[in-house]
């Protein structure tokens, strides 16, 4: 495992392998017995570029010094989301220049629709919303 992990570091190649052929052969060593829960995070991420090594311990609040916070399963979740972000972002680079317009248009609507969501779940959480259930908010009993 950590022969892998150096070979990585040293001769890198597509991510997208590293996190698999890791995982594959981090299962064989986890039945062999070879490897406790936290030598797989740790492990995992010494292989990792360092962009990618700071983007996952950032999103997973982990601390490289605490070796139980090196969660193997949350970190390689966050490198495969980077991963798939860094992705996304070439393709846009190489779409013809109407059709990024278009994704840029469509991403700036969503960010709109999201912003209205979240002014009416705000809104109706004023009215006394609660848990899907709409209250009624009665006012005090009069004197007469």
């Amino acid at each position: 495992m950590e022969a892998f992990v150096q070979k990585s570091v040293e001769q890198p190649g597509k991510l997208r392998y590293y996190v698999q052929d890791f995982t594959t052969i981090l299962d064989k060593a986890v039945a062999a017995g070879n490897l406790t829960k936290q030598d797989k995070g740790w492990l995992f991420v010494r292989g990792l570029p360092i962009k990618y090594r700071r983007h996952a311990i950032e999103q997973t609040g982990a601390v490289v010094d605490k070796p139980n916070t090196l969660r193997f399963k949350r970190l390689k979740e966050a490198v495969e989301l980077r991963i798939v972000a860094v992705d996304g972002a070439k393709q846009i680079d190489v779409l013809p220049e109407e059709d990024a317009l278009n994704i840029q248009l469509i991403q700036k609507l969503r960010q709109q629709r999201d912003k209205l969501n979240r002014r009416r779940e705000g809104r109706l959480l004023d009215l006394g919303v609660y848990r899907g259930a709409l209250t009624q908010q009665q006012s005090p009993p009069t004197i007469d």
